[in-house]
């Protein structure tokens, strides 16, 4: 019993560091890591379903919001030349 209890602690860290290491990063959007996309993951037309933010009011207190957007007509369309609309 003494023996296997010297063995069984080395036995789940080289567990771990198997298994851990064997998880690799599934991200393949190319982004550098910047978590933003690229020009041409933005080209194209977008439909706003909601909003989020806050509004500085006049004495400087911030109001949050979130918006949802069902009337279905608010679009931008991004250009590849870096024109919107």
């Amino acid at each position: 019993m003494n023996k296997f209890k010297y063995f069984i602690l080395p036995a789940i860290i080289i567990c771990c560091a198997v298994i851990f290491t064997g998880c690799s990063d599934d991200d393949d959007n190319n982004n550098n890591g910047s978590g933003l996309g690229t020009q041409s993951q933005l080209v194209g037309t977008w439909h706003v379903v909601s909003a989020a933010g806050y509004e500085i009011d006049a004495d400087g207190t911030n109001t949050d919001f979130i918006d949802s957007y069902n009337r279905g007509d608010w679009y931008f369309t991004f250009q590849s030349d870096g024109r919107y609309q």
